[in-house]
């Protein structure tokens, strides 16, 4: 398995991953950082936020030019960057989507080596109850902030990093367990980003926070509802604190800022599915306009 890797590590660094780019950034005088980032649209980068600033600007290396972003977006509920461009650069990006990969589907990781782009397979070991994927693949380096693609190069994560993971299924040591953001818990954000619109000044009312399934309560993981304001949208639509909004319209959330992207890309209001002390309802929230 581990030649496996190495040949594989091996050609990749000759082949070509159109959507995926190189990041560069200098965060230390004379010493260059490199990281990967993807092609999200045809002037929008998407990375880890780790990778993107603010304490040095970060540099796309794509057809052996240099580009500087004019503005990068960054959510750090969500820890991801969105890279943006005044001008068209990208010939070929992915966007990303909602679509969560099963478990055992294998996934293809595209990271940055020290000399050049390298690739591996990886399977869906696990879905977390914070929405995160687990996965299983050859340890190599260089795939922290690794893009994951489907089996047709559809973008569906991220890498955020490894994790300790105990596997009767899986015994080799020179196994790596990686944690992946799923596109379905940023794209909604990645498209308020490269609108332009990440954030706006009309308020909900709402102070939410992410929370994983408590397994002594029954209590799902979603948008944790902490408070609530008086005479705001959030009150007048029902909703009080220790709710947990899980759903709103097809969408299943984890973090407040899908929901409310969802609201602002929304005309009309959109029924969400809320748990609060053992028993669901059903909420109709108004669009954030």
């Amino acid at each position: 398995m581990i030649l496996h890797a190495v040949l594989m590590a091996a050609l990749a660094a000759q082949a070509s991953f159109p959507p995926v780019v190189t990041i560069r950034r200098e965060r230390v005088p004379g010493v260059t950082e490199l990281s990967t980032g993807v092609a999200i649209s045809d002037r929008h980068v998407a990375a880890l936020s780790a990778f993107a600033g603010p304490d040095s600007p970060p540099f796309v290396e794509y057809g052996g030019e240099l580009y500087e972003p004019d503005t990068v977006h960054i959510c750090p509920d969500l820890g991801i960057a969105i890279l943006s461009f005044r001008d068209d650069i990208f010939d070929e990006f992915s966007r990303p989507g909602s679509r969560v990969p099963g478990t055992g589907e294998v996934l293809n990781l595209v990271g940055q080596g020290i000399s050049g782009l390298i690739s591996i397979s990886a399977r869906v070991e696990r879905h977390y109850d914070d929405g995160a994927l687990l996965l299983s693949a050859p340890r190599m380096e260089g795939l922290m902030g690794a893009c994951a693609f489907d089996s047709s190069g559809v973008l569906v994560g991220l890498v955020t990093g490894v994790v300790t993971y105990e596997s009767r299924s899986i015994t080799a040591s020179a196994i790596d367990y990686l944690a992946v953001i799923p596109t379905q818990m940023w794209y909604i954000w990645a498209d308020l980003a490269m609108q332009g619109s990440p954030r706006n000044d009309i308020p909900f009312g709402i102070t939410a926070t992410s929370c994983s399934a408590g397994a002594d309560t029954g209590r799902p993981a979603g948008v944790l509802v902490v408070a609530v304001d008086t005479g705001s949208m959030a009150d007048e639509c029902g909703l009080r604190p220790g709710d947990v909004i899980t759903r709103v319209d097809t969408v299943r959330t984890y973090h407040p800022e899908s929901v409310r992207g969802l609201l602002m890309q929304s005309a009309d209001s959109l029924e969400a599915e809320v748990w609060s002390r053992g028993s669901s309802r059903r909420v109709s929230l108004p669009p954030i306009r």
